[in-house]
Formats: C-alpha cells, structure tokens, sequence
C-alpha cells in the first residue's frame, strides 16, 4: 500500500476468517461497545448561557456532522465537582441521545474547558487506540443505521446509554490499533490546532471590525 507506514502495513492480518458479522481480519473479536468502554455517562443538568460564566457547555445542537465549532459553544455555571465529573477529556465520544439526530456524535481531540449535557452519553476507553476506531466506526452507516432499527419510527426518537453502547463491531489487536492511532494521530492534532488558530481569528476579527467601523481604529 503505497504510502502507508511500514508499521501500519506490518500489523495488518494477512487472511480473514468467518465470524457472526461476517469476514473479518484474523485475531480480530467482535464484541459490543458496551463490553469495551471503561465509562458509559450521561451529562450535566443546567442551563446554557451566552456570557462566559464557567466552561463551555456542549450540546446535541453543537454537532455536527461529527464535528463542533467550540466558538459558537455557549457556557453554563458548574461547581468545581461537577466540573471534575463531566469535563470533556481528549479522547472521548460523546453520542446524541434524543431528536433528530439521534446517534450523530462526535471524537473529541484536545477540547477547551468544557462540560457536556445530559442529552448526550459519553463513552471512554481504557485504552486511546481503541477509542479512536470507536470512534471511527461511529461515524459510519453501518453505525447509524443500528441506531436507527434500535429507536424505530417513533415522531421523538431516543436512545437509552445502553441502546447506544450495544452495536456490535470488530475490534482489531492492540498492535493494529496502536498502528492506526499512530498514524492519524498527526492528522487529528493538525485539525485540532487549526480549529483553535481559525477561533483565535475570529475573536480577533470581533474584537476589531466594530472599531474599524466607529473609527476608534483607524489603519494608515
């Protein structure tokens, strides 16, 4: 595979062998995510605000399409405990709950201060490897096509922790997922730093636009 590291190519199985999903990589396990994850949690009860009271407050509105623009991300009023139990750590999934969107989640890399809400589960894992397929396979059809048979037709869909932690996928070996994380690692840092320069952009544009406009600021 022209351009893969040597590493990535070398912790692939080389055969596939039978398994109740069907074909899959040799040494790999199917198992539920449920069996996977070191914490399954539901997030914090309060209200959000526009003004910069305490950490950022994430919401099912705030994703989308598996992404988050944490400018746009309002705040809420948290105790230092409840900062402690639901702040948003790197590596972590956070999967919509309830509404329309139902199962649109997100992978968390390197997030500001923030804390999550109760209509969104969060899941972390022991290890960050695995986490990170996790994360990918969440963020696929096959994916959301068992949230979707898992809620039904109802005109208010929702979906219990363990609704969502029950899809069943294979999990590579340790060494395959170590090969994997390695590899995007970079690429995910890179979006992370990038996001962060664009927000800083931005507040810099805020700050300055309505200055140049009054003539408070003026450029030679």
């Amino acid at each position: 595979f022209p351009g893969m590291p040597a590493a990535a190519f070398a912790a692939l199985p080389d055969r596939l062998v039978d398994s109740e999903l069907g074909p899959i990589p040799e040494g790999w396990s199917n198992n539920s995510i449920k069996d996977r994850a070191s914490i399954i949690q539901y997030g914090l009860t309060t209200s959000a605000s526009t003004e910069q009271v305490g950490p950022h407050f994430l919401r099912i509105t705030d994703i989308r399409g598996g992404a988050v623009e944490w400018s746009a991300v309002p705040y809420c009023v948290a105790s230092e405990s409840d900062i402690r139990k639901y702040r948003i750590a790197d590596g972590d999934i956070v999967v919509a709950r309830t509404g329309a969107s139902t199962g649109d989640n997100l992978y968390i890399i390197e997030p500001p201060e923030a804390v999550f809400a109760s209509y969104l589960v969060r899941f972390q894992f022991a290890d960050r490897e695995i986490g990170r397929i996790v994360g990918e396979f969440m963020r696929t059809d096959a994916y959301q096509s068992f949230v979707a048979g898992s809620i039904g037709g109802s005109a208010q869909p929702n979906a219990n922790a363990q609704t969502l932690a029950a899809a069943v996928m294979a999990f590579p070996q340790m060494s395959t997922a170590k090969a994997y994380f390695d590899l995007v690692r970079p690429f995910d840092l890179k979006r992370a730093a990038d996001a962060r320069e664009s927000r800083k952009l931005a507040e810099l544009r805020d700050y300055l636009l309505p200055r140049l406009l009054s003539g408070k600021v003026r450029v030679r």
